[in-house]
């Protein structure tokens, strides 16, 4: 977990809220610094330069994606669950993203090497295991290929940012829809039991 003092860390927060609000871009240093109340000397004393701003908030946001997906274990009864709840908070953080700041990300060469290095590859790893766990719980049947369920949950995942969303419950909707479908046709007729009882559970204030 990255260190920071409490400056900083209202810096990294007050950055993350605008990244979400208008993109990579569009977010202003003076901006940032005068609805903190202080001088954008103060903010370049702690990050040298805007990107180097964007990487902490990079960083910052992967350290509190791990924490919450490592809290959500705890509350999780099985590893099918654990699976389900993890799509849905990574595609909620995703979605809390405006389209500008995706189109902007992808144009920061450095800055999706630290997401690959600090986020994606951490998460691949977590996946592997919890679908392992899955399998072994009889959830999923072993001659299923994770590459293939790996490919598509993050395929689910991009697609609300490849269009116009102005509705995020919309967006969520069809998400979530599209994703037990697949896990649906996935798993085993346990899991598939274990699947209604995880919708119910998780979904129980949306219409899916």
């Amino acid at each position: 977990m990255m260190s920071i003092n409490s400056i900083q860390r209202r810096i990294i927060q007050e950055t993350i809220h605008s990244l979400q609000l208008y993109g990579i871009r569009n977010t202003r240093v003076d901006a940032i610094a005068c609805t903190l109340r202080m001088s954008k000397r103060t903010i370049y004393e702690y990050f040298p330069s805007k990107d180097a701003l964007l990487l902490h908030c990079i960083l910052f946001e992967a350290d509190e994606i791990k924490q919450e997906l490592l809290e959500e274990e705890k509350a999780c009864q099985s590893a099918l669950e654990l699976m389900i709840r993890t799509d849905d908070l990574l595609f909620d953080k995703a979605l809390s993203y405006c389209l500008a700041f995706y189109q902007d990300l992808s144009q920061k060469r450095i800055a999706l090497k630290v997401v690959d290095e600090q986020l994606r590859t951490w998460l691949h790893a977590r996946l592997l295991s919890i679908y392992g766990k899955a399998v072994n719980e009889g959830a999923i049947p072993c001659d299923r290929n994770f590459r293939f369920v790996l490919a598509f949950l993050e395929n689910n995942s991009k697609t609300f940012y490849e269009r116009d969303w102005t509705l995020a419950k919309q967006a969520k909707d069809i998400h979530r829809y599209t994703t037990l479908t697949y896990m649906n046709g996935l798993c085993t007729e346990y899991g598939r039991g274990l699947l209604k009882g995880i919708e119910a559970d998780i979904y129980h204030d949306h219409t899916i």
